[in-house]
């Protein structure tokens, strides 16, 4: 049973807001039930794409575990659910000079409020997953993007696991480049390689998508879709500095290093607009 459940809710996407220790207790707790589960890891992109992808929204809803990662989310929930006035002219000004101060001054404000506020990136999780599944007795199979930064870093990130945990059992990797017939294959595998967690790399929302409709069938007990996570850990790209991550600006230091993704960071915008929407209707 998952405990200590503490949920917000945004754009009707139901988001798990827990401590890295509680994350991990529930994680293994799935992790010994009979029924598999997954685990998302919901970011600002997430919830613009829900906005438009039905489909996409229940699979986030389905999942056992919808974690927070980014603190976008955080600053739209605050945002979205603060006071304002219900006069129309002085709301408006009101909110323009709320939204002006959260984005200045979120990490200060965020620590104002008597609820806490958790997040929980999938480049942290993979390695507390880890180091725990030794303790446990636990296998991990590696599931990478061959399209990505790097065909190869799903076995760099294998090996820099087993590097830096001391017997941590890798049940296998596999560069998965996308296709139904692969999927089968990988199914097959990871049901045989007896592994009990899927860390699944492949770049929302594919991710999600493949968890929702093949986990069941792999035998694995539990897939948590990690994004970028492999990639960092296989040092192919560099995460941002802590202090950088702190305050929020981790996005930024990601466009600034590659602005291929300058797209992506679109919904960044999208997501800014649309609370302000929300907030003054």
């Amino acid at each position: 049973m998952i405990k200590n459940k503490s949920k917000i809710e945004l754009f009707d996407i139901k988001l798990d807001n827990l401590p890295k220790n509680q994350v991990l207790e529930n994680i293994f707790t799935l992790s010994e039930k009979k029924t598999p589960s997954y685990i998302t890891t919901t970011n600002v992109e997430f919830l613009m794409r829900s906005l438009k992808d039905p489909e996409f929204r229940k699979i986030l809803n389905s999942a056992a575990l919808n974690l927070i990662d980014g603190h976008g989310v955080i600053w739209g929930y605050l945002l979205l659910n603060s006071w304002a006035p219900k006069f129309i002219l002085f709301r408006d000004i009101y909110v323009v000079l709320q939204l002006v101060i959260y984005i200045l001054f979120y990490p200060v404000i965020v620590r104002l409020f008597k609820k806490k506020y958790f997040i929980t990136p999938g480049a942290d999780i993979v390695w507390d997953i880890a180091e725990k599944s030794v303790q446990e007795r636990k296998s991990i199979y590696l599931l990478g993007n061959k399209n990505g930064l790097d065909p190869n870093a799903v076995e760099k990130a294998s090996l820099e696991l087993q590097t830096k945990i001391y017997d941590l059992k890798i049940a296998g990797t596999h560069s998965f480049s996308g296709t139904d017939e692969e999927s089968k294959n990988v199914v097959y595998t990871i049901k045989h390689s007896g592994a009990d967690f899927v860390f699944c790399s492949l770049g929302s929302p594919s991710q999600e998508y493949w968890m929702h409709k093949y986990l069941s069938k792999s035998g694995a007990k539990v897939a948590i879709g990690v994004g970028g996570s492999l990639d960092f850990i296989a040092k192919v790209q560099n995460r941002a500095p802590k202090i950088i991550r702190l305050i929020g600006f981790e996005w930024l230091y990601r466009l600034i290093r590659q602005p291929k993704r300058i797209k992506r960071q679109k919904a960044i915008l999208d997501f800014i607009i649309y609370i302000i929407k929300l907030k003054l209707t």
